[in-house]
């Protein structure tokens, strides 16, 4: 009888798997899409995630995420008319240590103030998990068995974001052995935002190796993806879909740049509005001379009567600029244009782009 616990510590010395770097929880990487869960359960065993000595075990990693930008004709740029997606592989959050930038974050952040909430808000980079796996058994919801011609060989499978959690739990890790490890059941529940995942070990099960027979053992770890060379290959292939987001992203921004300039000029220069000065006040007369202290010497004087007051003029106060001076037409208007909206998400498609909108909703509310 093969001694399985003999070839699996061997496994383990020969494998470059690196067990400090994951007790750390290993290093960040990143996702790709061939083979994922539906509604049901399913059993599965991981995989390494390369021949022995692959660079993802240098880093004490089973599995690598992938994060990518994904435009598709429904989504949120209304100057994409392509019948395909544009997908592209986000070089900086997946694989850091060869590329330091993210085009398409630069893009985002530079053109903010003219894109529409939807686009500055919700388009961002996709983050999922990618892992090597056998399949055992797949279930649907009644408990139906599905998908067999997907089981009992090497599949890349892309798993949800918190599966990172349990891939890198340091209390998992030896359960990963490929010669004494223990299968996991997947199970998933739900559709859209309520769809919910679990993951754990199968209980009451016996850790031992993926196949019972030696030779198809080795066979099977020699057909595994590297996952890392994967992934990497996915950020040099995309870099045309990259540049074609990019090009999506300044198009729309300038579009809208040039609506708002067009309606009320260039909304980079604030309007100035003149501040109100009041007049200085009136310089007031000077004291009149008193009259000489009448003569004791003159017999009968009587002294001149006193002059009349002068009445004081008073200053003509300059008229206040109207407060909708240098403002456009728009103003007062917020309510109207969006009904049901808010500050914060107007309807109005040139409320939209506004960079003053804010300012533009207080002024709507007042009474000048």
């Amino acid at each position: 009888m093969t001694d399985f616990n003999n070839l699996a510590q061997q496994w383990a010395t020969t494998s470059g798997f690196n067990a400090a770097a994951a007790a750390n929880g290993g290093a960040q990487g990143s996702k790709v899409d061939w083979w994922s869960p539906k509604n049901g359960d399913t059993i599965l065993r991981i995989l390494p995630p390369g021949k022995s000595g692959c660079k993802l075990f240098q880093d004490g990693m089973w599995g690598i995420r992938q994060f990518r930008y994904e435009v598709w004709g429904n989504g949120p740029f209304t100057n994409f008319t392509g019948d395909k997606p544009l997908i592209a592989t986000c070089g900086n959050r997946t694989l850091p240590a060869e590329f330091f930038s993210d085009p398409i974050k630069e893009a985002l952040t530079r053109n903010d103030a003219y894109l529409p909430n939807e686009v500055s808000d919700k388009f961002y980079a996709r983050n999922k998990v990618l892992v090597n796996v056998m399949i055992r058994e797949i279930r649907d919801e009644r408990n139906n068995v599905i998908d067999q011609d997907l089981c009992n060989k090497p599949v890349v499978a892309s798993l949800p974001t918190r599966f990172w959690n349990f891939l890198t739990d340091p209390n998992n890790v030896n359960h990963f052995n490929p010669f004494n490890g223990l299968d996991i059941r997947v199970s998933r529940r739900g559709k859209g935002l309520t769809t919910e995942y679990s993951y754990a070990f199968l209980p009451g099960v016996a850790p031992g190796p993926v196949v019972a027979d030696q030779n198809q053992m080795m066979g099977l770890l020699d057909q595994v993806e590297d996952l890392y060379d994967l992934v990497k290959a996915q950020v040099e292939k995309s870099q045309d879909n990259e540049k074609s987001i990019i090009a999506l992203i300044d198009n729309l921004a300038q579009i809208n740049k040039d609506k708002v300039s067009s309606n009320f000029g260039t909304p980079t220069q604030s309007t100035t509005i003149a501040p109100i000065i009041p007049p200085p006040a009136p310089t007031p007369p000077p004291a009149p001379t008193p009259a000489p202290a009448p003569s004791q010497d003159r017999i009968g004087f009587q002294p001149a009567p006193a002059p009349a007051p002068v009445p004081e003029q008073v200053a003509t106060p300059t008229p206040a600029p109207s407060g909708n001076v240098g403002v456009p037409d728009c103003v007062g208007q917020y309510e109207a244009r969006n009904p049901g909206a808010s500050v914060a998400n107007p309807a109005d498609s040139e409320c939209q782009v506004c960079p003053t909108k804010t300012v533009c909703y207080f002024q709507s509310k007042s009474p000048f």
